[in-house]
């Protein structure tokens, strides 16, 4: 089915709305005002996001106060930075020919020279780059600063020696091609930069032509809801990253003149400006009220991040390309293990036996109905940026409601998640939440999925844990979801040893029991790291937990151990406060059964979301 897609005019509109707010004159003190060394991010990340998105917006409108204001930020661009070389040497690409030749040699000189930090902080020497068993994105952005450095002034980057180790880095990931860290925090933007990367070193032809890397890209069209929200999963929060996503998916529809990430581009926008958008600008308001400068700049800072990266995607957008509904977002999402190297087989065909599934979608209900409900569950095993979190709920929603996801970054241990739990019996409380037993999870723990099915209105999915994060019991969680949107969960557990209890988690800002023994979760409010809390569409969770000798409790879990005041690698005390208050969900339905060795015990939960 044809779809309507958003336009460049419509990207145009929101980043100007979104400008006109945060530059502000009683804002000024967010940009203007004296940074520490210590402070997230610096002064120069904030002059490189305006330098771009004055650059766009005078690349569409031609008004010459936009031109004049990319000028002054790019020229004052303060210190080179992997994270931001996109941004900033877009920039100057759109402003090149309105500058004079000696600030071009200027500008260029040093943004070239930067890249050398970027290198020996993230790369190293070259031959520490052939122990790498994979390329983490720091690695990929600094190579990737360092040669659109050398390719945009060829002259400045004759004078250093970067090509030895840029070389060396893209071989390592070349000789995989797969991107090792399942968070949707970082999965976005390093993906930007990979094919970024390629279109430089001239192999955007293989680049796309690489099925590993076709595997990569087409996974995440699996991981945004059918309402376009970006499921937070792994080390994220909701909505810091959504705008990366959108610039990922409108670079990848031009480069490939496929239509289906352009549908995921607009779907994921649409979403934003919606349910998002909003509240972003309400945070604004509240900026001189913070507790210090620094927790508001934080906040200003992710705002301004996001106009950024939306700029990418006004600017990348091609209205030429046909689009077409993505497809249903569901089945295996997999990618190739630590380490491994293609052969010549493998650049022309996947090599399935190799793959590792770490996550499986469902949907159920009619595509387009309020009962279109979309289900995200993890498998394992963790891997970088991930957590260890195997066989949590990452998402469960239903139209645009989230009913269940992501506690947040910094939440990283088993309870924190809506997984089924496993604990000794003998621990005072369940779920344990004591920072000495609280259990982190096995980041070995792996699935193996027994069956699946996906396609037409309804999904079934059965996957067997054997040593359940470490313990001496197995456990096969099933997933069934109906034509009514409406879940089904049966845990069927099997201990090896006495001594263990557990049941299935779920999290939400309020529960309530019902007079017929039912649950009803709520969550009305979705936060991110920087604590940028964003409105939940109205809808509600019934969950219904049966299981023989079950008692369900209601618990508010402590804070997870990493707000301890013992805890210190926080950049600064006023960021460690205002992430303690980005923790998103702060009660957890606890169901709970003692399991008897050799015994089976089946829970079975009915989960009826309403939006």
């Amino acid at each position: 089915m044809e779809r309507m897609v958003v336009s460049k005019r419509e990207y145009q509109a929101t980043i100007e709305s979104g400008l006109a707010t945060l530059r502000r004159p009683e804002l000024s003190e967010y940009w203007d005002g004296e940074y520490r060394d210590d402070e997230w991010g610096g002064r120069h990340r904030i002059v490189q996001d305006f330098a771009l998105i004055y650059a766009v917006l005078y690349e569409l409108t031609g008004t010459e106060e936009y031109r004049d204001r990319a000028a002054e930020h790019l020229l004052d661009f303060g210190q080179g930075d992997h994270f931001a070389s996109i941004l900033c040497g877009t920039a100057y690409e759109l402003l090149a020919d309105e500058l004079s030749p000696e600030e071009r040699a200027v500008f260029g000189a040093e943004w070239v020279a930067e890249a050398e930090d970027s290198l020996d902080r993230y790369v190293g020497d070259r031959e520490e780059v052939e122990s790498w068993d994979q390329v983490s994105n720091h690695a990929i952005g600094a190579c990737f600063y360092a040669d659109y450095a050398c390719h945009l002034f060829p002259e400045e980057g004759a004078k250093h020696d970067y090509g030895e180790r840029t070389d060396a880095v893209w071989d390592a990931w070349w000789d995989r091609r797969e991107f090792h860290e399942q968070a949707s925090n970082y999965e976005g933007f390093a993906e930007t930069f990979l094919s970024a990367w390629a279109d430089i070193r001239g192999r955007t032809d293989a680049f796309y032509g690489t099925p590993s890397v076709v595997n990569m890209l087409e996974r995440n069209l699996k991981v945004i809801t059918p309402g376009g929200i970006v499921t937070p999963y792994g080390d994220t929060g909701y909505h810091q990253h959504q705008c990366k996503w959108i610039a990922l998916f409108e670079r990848v529809a031009r480069d490939r003149s496929d239509g289906h990430f352009q549908d995921a581009a607009a779907d994921v926008f649409s979403y934003f400006r919606t349910h998002v958008f909003e509240r972003f600008l309400d945070t604004v308001e509240d900026l001189p009220a913070e507790e210090s400068v620094y927790n508001g700049r934080l906040i200003f800072k992710n705002h301004l991040h996001e106009l950024a990266w939306l700029s990418l995607a006004a600017l990348w957008h091609d209205s030429t390309v046909d689009s077409w509904s993505r497809p249903e977002p569901a089945g295996r999402i997999r990618r190739l293990p630590y380490g491994y190297v293609l052969n010549d087989a493998d650049t022309r065909l996947l090599p399935d036996r190799r793959m590792v599934d770490g996550q499986v979608a469902l949907t159920g209900g009619e595509p387009g109905s309020d009962e279109h409900t979309y289900l995200l569950l993890s498998v394992g095993p963790e891997l970088v940026h991930d957590h260890a979190d195997a066989s949590a709920i990452q998402m469960l929603s239903c139209d645009s409601s989230v009913h269940l996801g992501t506690n947040g970054y910094l939440q990283r241990e088993l309870l924190y998640h809506n997984a089924f739990y496993v604990q000794p019996s003998d621990w005072s409380r369940y779920p344990e939440d004591d920072p000495e037993r609280i259990l982190p999870g096995d980041g070995n723990c792996r699935g193996s999925i027994e069956e699946l099915r996906t396609g037409g209105e309804t999904a079934h999915c059965r996957v067997t844990f054997e040593r359940f994060h470490g313990m001496p019991v197995r456990v096969t969680r099933e997933v069934l979801l109906d034509d009514a949107g409406e879940v089904t969960l049966i845990d069927r557990v099997r201990a090896r040893e006495d001594g263990y209890c557990g049941g299935p988690l779920f999290h939400a800002e309020t529960i309530d029991e019902l007079s017929d023994g039912t649950y009803r979760l709520r969550t009305d409010q979705l936060r991110s790291l920087g604590n940028v809390v964003s409105r939940n569409p109205p809808g509600e969770l019934a969950v219904d937990v049966s299981a023989p000798n079950c008692s369900t409790t209601v618990v508010q879990p402590s804070y997870p151990p990493v707000y301890e005041e013992s805890y210190v690698d926080f950049p600064t005390t006023e960021y460690k406060r205002v992430w303690k208050r980005s923790y998103a969900a702060r009660n957890c339905l606890a169901p709970r059964c003692e399991f008897e060795a050799g015994e089976e015990t089946v829970f079975v939960t009915r989960l009826r979301p309403t939006s």
